[in-house]
């Protein structure tokens, strides 16, 4: 069943996607235009110009098109703060890694006395050359594996993303120095270690914690503290007038 491409806010972004691509027809062609129309969201969200979600959306709407086969996505349970699009992406790029590994991970139970045997067998030469088909074996298995690392990472990212847009929507409400900020993480998945607290110990960073900050989420280092600032403000999701 096709999936209807997903919708954005602002009118003017919808009327380029809609005119730029046509996601309409088989499944090869869907795949490929949608990864078009996910290119083009992407712009419009650096440009501020769609949302986080909007785009997570377009994410998702990509990851179903590339994935015809792995079936509609069962409605996830109601969780606090998580779009209904991210338990649906997560779900459809679950589905065919799990398909894949639960043969291989039968077959590798299967092989582990196998690997005893080799490592009593080393001494006898004749044996073991015998047994250099079950390597070979677990060669492939192994390159299997890490065809599917890729795949993981994406999840990953798309975890990590959902989290920030998260902290983004608690920040944004911080107006009161003793008001909280929840912490971000880089496109490594690492946060911040002296990442503020509260609205008070942002404002009090002097320029060297700003300079780290900064560097840190690979944001490029301006000159002025008062740019540093603003800067690091507007990147955690604050409302800054």
């Amino acid at each position: 069943m096709d999936v209807a491409p997903p919708l954005v806010a602002d009118a003017a972004a919808q009327a380029h996607l809609d005119t730029a691509v046509d996601v309409a027809g088989p499944a090869s062609v869907r795949a490929a235009r949608s990864s078009k129309r996910l290119n083009i969201a992407r712009t419009f969200h650096a440009n501020d110009i769609i949302t986080e979600s909007e785009l997570g959306e377009h994410e998702c709407f990509h990851v179903a098109c590339a994935l015809p086969n792995a079936g509609p996505a069962a409605a996830a349970a109601a969780v606090p703060g998580v779009p209904p699009w991210f338990a649906q992406a997560m779900q459809l790029s679950l589905a065919p890694i799990q398909a894949q590994l639960q043969p291989m991970q039968a077959q590798l139970a299967q092989l582990q006395p196998m690997q005893e045997q080799l490592a009593q067998l080393q001494p006898m030469q004749e044996q073991l050359a015998q047994l250099q088909p079950m390597q070979e074996q677990l060669a492939q298995l192994q390159a299997q594996l890490a065809q599917l690392q890729p795949m993981q990472e994406q999840l990953n990212n798309m975890e990590a993303r959902q989290l920030n847009s998260e902290a983004r929507q608690l920040n944004s409400v911080a107006n009161y120095k003793s008001d909280p900020l929840r912490g971000m993480t880089n496109a490594a998945g690492h946060m911040f270690p002296q990442f503020p607290n509260t609205l008070g110990e942002l404002l009090a960073m002097n320029g060297v914690q700003m300079t780290a900050f900064l560097n840190h989420y690979g944001l490029g280092v301006p000159v002025s503290n008062e740019t540093k600032l603003y800067r690091i403000q507007k990147f955690i999701g604050m409302r800054i007038s």
